[in-house]
C-alpha cells in the first residue's frame, strides 16, 4: 500500500502539472488570439477611416470648385484642412514598414498646407490660377480615393487579412496583394510628388533642402515632439521612419495626448519639429483673437522666433490661424513663414507648421544695404501710391539671399506689392494683391 501510494502522488503530480500546462498554454493561445483580433481591427480601421477622409475630401474639393462665396469657400477649405490631417492620422496607423506611401504622405500633406492658405485666402480660388491648382488636387484625390476603392474591392473584400500581409511580407517571393496594392496606389500620385508644394525640392537647389545635424533615432524624435509640443509622451507613441515628398528622410511620430491624438513630422538628420497637428475640437471662444496672437507669438519666440511680424491672420472653427514671418539678417524673411494655430476655447497652441523654414534655411548674412527705403522709393513708378514698406530678406528661383524692401501701394483700385534690391537697387519683383 505504500508502495502503491509512493507510486500514485508523482502521477498525480504529473497530472496536475500537466493539467497547469495545458490551462496556461491555453490562455496564452486566447491571449495572442485577443493580440491578432485587435491588430487586425486597429488595421482596418484605420484604413476604412482613410476612405473615409478621402471621400470627403474629394467631396469638398468638388464644392468649393463651385463655391462663389468667399465666406463658403472658407468653410470649404477648414473642412479640407481637418480632413487632410485626419488621413494623414489614419496613414500613419497602418503597417508603414511593410507598405510605404510616401507619396500619399506627401499629397496630405501638402493638401492640408494648400487649404490652410485658401482659409487664409478665399478668395484667391476665384483666380485662373487658384482655379487650376484646385483642379490638380481633385484630380489627384479623385485618383487615390478610385485606388483606394480598388483595395477595398479587390482585396480585403476577398477576406485578405492585414496580418496575413504582415506574414506574406516577409517573404520576398510571396503573393500580397495588399501591399502590391498599396504600392499601385502610392505610384499613382508620384506624379504629384514631383511638384508637391509640401517640400518645393523640384526648385530649389539642393544645399538649401539637405537637412543638417547627426541622424537621430525614433525615440529621439518623440523626445523632440515632446519638447516642442510640452506634451507627454503615452505608450501608443511610436514613431516611423518615411520620407517628405519622397526623398527627404523624416519620423512620423503618432499617439494620443489629453489635448486629442497628435501628428508630427521630424527631419531624421538634425532632428528638427518641422511641423505637428493636435486633432482638438476647440468648443467656444474664451480668448479674443488678439489675445491668441499674443499667445502664438509667445509660444514661437519660447522655440527660437524671437521677433516675427504677422502675414496673415484669420479665425474659424474657434481656432486662431496665424502665419508669420521671422526676422533674420536685417529683414522679414519673407518665403520662410511659420504657421501657428491657437484653440480659442483653452489658448492652447494645436497646430504648427515650419517647414518652409527647413526647406529654405533661415539666413544668417544678406548682403549690404546700399540702397535706403527713400531711395528705392524715388524708383518706384510714380503711379503706385506707396501705403507702406518694410526691410525684407528673400531667396531667388537660384537661391542666392538678397536683401531688399517690400512696398505696399495701390493703382486704380488694385494692391500691389513690389520688391526692389536694396544692394544694387533693381526691382526683383511686382505682384498684384487681392
Amino acid at each position: 500500500m505504500h508502495r502503491t501510494t509512493w507510486i500514485a502522488l508523482p502521477v498525480i503530480g504529473v497530472l496536475a502539472v500537466g493539467a497547469g500546462v495545458g490551462v496556461w498554454t491555453h490562455n496564452l493561445v486566447q491571449e495572442r488570439s485577443a493580440l491578432a483580433s485587435e491588430t487586425e481591427a486597429q488595421y482596418a480601421g484605420a484604413f476604412h477611416g482613410l476612405v473615409a477622409d478621402m471621400q470627403e475630401i474629394t467631396e469638398r474639393l468638388g464644392e468649393a470648385q463651385v463655391s462663389s462665396e468667399p465666406s463658403g469657400t472658407r468653410a470649404i477649405a477648414a473642412d479640407v484642412w481637418r480632413l487632410s490631417y485626419g488621413a494623414q492620422l489614419e496613414v500613419s496607423r497602418l503597417p508603414l514598414q511593410l507598405m510605404p506611401m510616401h507619396n500619399t504622405q506627401a499629397y496630405l500633406a501638402s493638401l492640408s498646407s494648400q487649404a490652410a492658405t485658401w482659409m487664409l485666402h478665399p478668395e484667391s480660388l476665384a483666380k485662373a490660377q487658384g482655379q487650376t491648382t484646385l483642379q490638380h488636387y481633385y484630380t489627384e484625390s479623385k485618383q487615390l480615393n478610385d485606388q483606394l476603392a480598388r483595395v477595398q474591392t479587390e482585396v480585403l473584400n476577398k477576406g485578405l487579412g492585414w496580418l496575413s500581409a504582415e506574414k506574406a511580407a516577409q517573404n520576398p517571393k510571396g503573393d500580397n496583394q495588399i501591399v502590391n496594392g498599396f504600392q499601385t496606389m502610392d505610384g499613382k500620385l508620384a506624379s504629384f510628388t514631383e511638384a508637391a508644394e509640401v517640400s518645393k525640392q523640384t526648385s530649389a537647389p539642393e544645399s538649401r533642402v539637405a537637412p543638417a545635424g547627426k541622424p537621430i533615432s525614433g525615440p529621439e524624435a518623440i523626445s523632440r515632439v515632446v519638447r516642442w509640443t510640452g506634451l507627454a509622451a503615452q505608450k501608443d507613441w511610436r514613431a516611423t521612419p518615411s520620407r517628405l515628398g519622397g526623398r527627404t528622410p523624416i519620423y512620423i511620430v503618432t499617439g494620443s495626448s489629453h489635448l486629442g491624438p497628435i501628428r508630427a513630422t521630424v527631419s531624421q538628420r538634425g532632428g528638427n519639429v518641422l511641423d505637428f497637428h493636435i486633432d482638438a475640437k476647440p468648443q467656444n471662444d474664451q480668448y479674443g483673437f488678439a489675445e491668441a496672437e499674443d499667445r502664438a507669438k509667445n509660444w514661437a519666440s519660447q522655440r527660437g522666433y524671437n521677433r516675427l511680424d504677422v502675414e496673415r491672420a484669420t479665425q474659424y472653427d474657434h481656432t486662431g490661424y496665424y502665419v508669420m514671418v521671422p526676422w533674420r539678417a536685417g529683414g522679414w524673411v519673407v518665403d520662410a513663414p511659420i504657421s501657428v494655430y491657437v484653440a480659442l476655447d483653452t489658448g492652447n497652441v494645436i497646430g504648427y507648421d515650419g517647414r518652409s523654414s527647413f526647406v529654405r534655411a533661415l539666413p544668417t548674412t544678406a548682403p549690404t544695404r546700399v540702397f535706403s527705403e527713400s531711395a528705392l522709393r524715388a524708383k518706384l513708378n510714380p503711379q503706385l501710391h506707396v501705403e507702406s514698406a518694410r526691410p525684407v530678406v528673400l531667396h531667388d528661383t537660384s537661391g542666392m539671399v538678397h536683401s531688399a524692401w517690400e512696398f505696399l501701394g495701390t493703382h486704380d483700385d488694385e494692391t500691389y506689392r513690389v520688391t526692389m534690391d536694396a544692394h544694387d537697387g533693381t526691382q526683383l519683383s511686382v505682384e498684384q494683391l487681392q
